[in-house]
């Protein structure tokens, strides 16, 4: 996989173009998002240090110009060898951390939700009960 499918990029992608697709995948797949499963975190972790290594060849200029020049020498070897029918590439699935991550973010706002619906409510049902201590009190004065 070369650094612009990590990225997901095309090869002849701008700097702005690859900076704001690092930090879209960034935000993503940062580890500190999935403090809750450690599992998921440890490959997300993985994932995140492709993407660093990816941007940082890819954002200099003249790293970048050699990761080319690389790429463009690895596809002349690779043209020039003949293709056996074992060699054909088969559409292969998805790994298993791309599918778990973007669970994780699809339900993201659910245990944030929770965290703050569960206190808000709490404090509902206290001022019930003092309102109707309150009217209780009042009732036995007048």
């Amino acid at each position: 996989m070369t650094h612009y499918e990590i990225l997901g990029v095309p090869g002849d992608a701008n700097l702005d173009q690859i900076k704001k697709k690092y930090r879209l995948l960034a935000q993503a797949y940062h580890p500190d998002k999935y403090v809750d499963c450690p599992d998921v975190q440890e490959r997300v972790a993985e994932k995140m240090v492709n993407i660093n290594a990816a941007y940082a060849i890819l954002s200099d200029p003249e790293e970048r110009r050699a990761y080319d020049l690389s790429l463009s020498d690895r596809n002349r070897t690779q043209a020039s060898k003949p293709v056996a029918k074992s060699a054909v590439k088969r559409p292969v699935a998805k790994p298993v951390v791309e599918s778990v991550v973007k669970k994780e973010i699809e339900y993201d706002w659910a245990p944030t939700f929770w965290k703050i619906l569960v206190p808000l409510f709490a404090i509902f049902c206290l001022f019930l009960l003092c309102w109707g201590v309150v009217r209780a009190v009042l009732s036995l004065v007048h």
